[in-house]
Parts: structure tokens; sequence; C-alpha cells
């Protein structure tokens, strides 16, 4: 009636549930596949949220530089020129804004803003009111200097 200990490990052997290597192979192979799958995918939403980030950035200097534009304007019209509202401007934006900036005013209104965001990709996006659009080009868009905050006023 009493069990030996050899007889305890051979049930207790038997009982014994578990996962065998095979199993556990499959699983990681199958993890494997997803990963290989959605990877790319992650990468692609990544790039597209920091490309929706520099247009943010970009728009708030277009916002920033209306609203300093038409108040400043409002104060001193009709004596205020395109230079006096470039240097508001200046003195509004470039201690806040993360990027390099370029700001066009013609006839006392914003008619560009060039934006090329901070970090490593340098993503450079372009409004004109023109077009009421961004679009979006290479840090070494020609026509402007990436490297420093700069207000163009034309008359």
């Amino acid at each position: 009636m009493r069990e030996s200990i050899f007889e305890k490990a051979k049930r207790a052997k038997e009982n014994k549930k578990g996962f065998t290597l095979v199993e556990l192979i499959v699983v990681l192979v199958i993890l494997a596949i997803l990963a290989a799958i959605l990877v790319p995918a992650l990468l692609g939403w990544i790039d597209k949220a920091k490309e929706k980030q520099v247009v943010l950035e970009g728009r708030v200097v277009l916002m920033a530089a209306q609203t300093v534009a038409s108040e400043e304007y409002a104060k001193k019209a009709p004596t205020y020129s395109a230079a006096e509202a470039a240097a508001a401007i200046d003195a509004y934006i470039k201690d806040d804004a993360p990027g390099n900036y370029s700001v066009t005013i013609e006839s006392n209104k914003v008619t560009e803003v060039i934006y090329t965001s901070s970090g490593s990709s340098k993503t450079t996006v372009t409004w004109s009111s023109t077009t009421g659009q961004w679009t979006q080009g290479g840090a070494e868009q020609s026509g402007h200097n990436v490297s420093g905050n700069i207000l163009k006023a034309a008359s």
C-alpha cells in the first residue's frame, strides 16, 4: 500500500503536461511571420504621422504670421509696410517655431509660408495663398535657405 519513490516519480512523469519543442517552434514561426508583415505597415504609419506633424507645425507658423500681420496692420494702417510686418512676425514667431521658416508678405497679407522641420528628417512644406494648399518637398527645395528664419517683405 505504500508506494515507492520510483512509482511516484513514474506516475508524476506520466501526468506531466506541457508544450513540445515542435509546438514551441511553430508558435515562434507564426510570430515571426506576423512581425514581418506588421513592421513595414507600422513604419509607414509612423512616417505619415511625422509628415502630418510637419504640416501641423507649418500651419501654426502660418496662423501666427497671419494673426500678427492682421493685428499690426489694424493698428498702423495705412502706413504699415510689408517690412514692418516681417519684423513683427519674426519677433513673434522666432523663439517658438520648432523648425525654420520663411514667410512672404505682399500687400500686408501672408502669401507664402515655407516651413522646414527640425530634427534629422528636415522635411519641408510650403503653403501658397494662390492654392491654399500645403505641398511637401525635400530639405533642399530651391528658393529659400533652410538654415535660418527668413522673412521676405515683397512690395
